[in-house]
């Protein structure tokens, strides 16, 4: 069996067209106390499926999970993927975890968050991809919180759990869908956003890419995968972004405090911990 995932039609997204998945699909998320997997779990519980999840830490994102009616297991056995239709993991998860080993026996489909993401990402008229070293989390709640203001309802999917709120992630309408897009193990690669916000490249996840310069290519990567009629925000105070603009195949905007920046910060006070 292939590991795909195709999405059933849901109320609250009138207007999207997408395939048909037969009723009752059962996802299991292993480690699904981690941020990424707490917000991609809710969502998809929102959309219908039946969702449980292992995770070796009970947290309070895992009691809060199990509130919403998904069933949490607090350890990583075998038994726990017999009744799934398909596993979802992290990165972070080893091909020998008990469950991933037990759906490959099972011919239960696996597939990475990433990948669920890249699909979800592509059912909304406008997806807004969050990238950047520092500052995913913060910027993906601002830019949701601002739609809401504005009386927008996006949908969002963060690495955080958003402040007054216990959620991760929530699916709230079709047009706008937000989401922090995490470098890690060039997981951002999955998206093709409608707009990408990058604030900043630093020394990061060097495990995985290797070299500096292998992870600014990847950050390349991700620009050039923006829609054609979309743009990309650059945060042009970090000196490594304004270095990769010139790489950019894309529409840029840039923002900063930087006096050629196309939107600036401007009289700026401190107010406690709030600006």
């Amino acid at each position: 069996m292939q590991p795909m995932l195709l999405f059933k039609p849901f109320s609250i997204l009138p207007g999207i067209m997408h395939n048909i998945q037969p009723e009752n699909q059962h996802l299991h998320f292993i480690g699904i106390g981690g941020a990424g997997m707490s917000s991609m779990a809710h969502v998809l519980h929102q959309m219908g499926y039946t969702v449980s999840g292992s995770d070796t830490r009970s947290t309070e994102t895992t009691r809060y999970l199990a509130t919403l009616g998904i069933e949490i297991f607090a350890e990583q056995v075998a038994e726990n993927i017999v009744e799934a239709d398909l596993v979802i993991y992290s990165s972070a998860v080893p091909e020998n975890n008990p469950e991933r080993r037990a759906a490959r026996e099972a011919g239960i489909p696996e597939i990475r968050r990433a990948e669920i993401l890249g699909d979800l990402q592509r059912m909304f008229k406008t997806s807004i991809g969050v990238a950047g070293t520092h500052g995913k989390t913060t910027t993906t709640t601002l830019i949701s919180r601002a739609l809401e203001s504005a009386g927008v309802k996006p949908s969002w999917v963060i690495g955080g759990i958003m402040n007054e709120s216990e959620e991760t992630g929530r699916l709230d309408g079709a047009d706008y869908f937000v989401v922090e897009a995490d470098e890690y193990d060039r997981s951002f690669h999955t998206l093709s956003p409608t707009i990408a916000v990058l604030n900043n490249i630093e020394a990061d996840h060097l495990d995985i890419y290797k070299s500096y310069d292998q992870l600014v290519d990847g950050f390349l990567v991700y620009c050039n995968k923006v829609a054609f009629y979309g743009f990309i925000a650059v945060g042009i105070d970090n000196p490594e972004l304004r270095r990769l603009i010139p790489r950019i195949n894309r529409r840029i905007v840039t923002f900063g405090l930087a006096d050629d920046a196309d939107y600036r910060a401007v009289n700026i006070q401190a107010d406690g911990l709030m600006s």
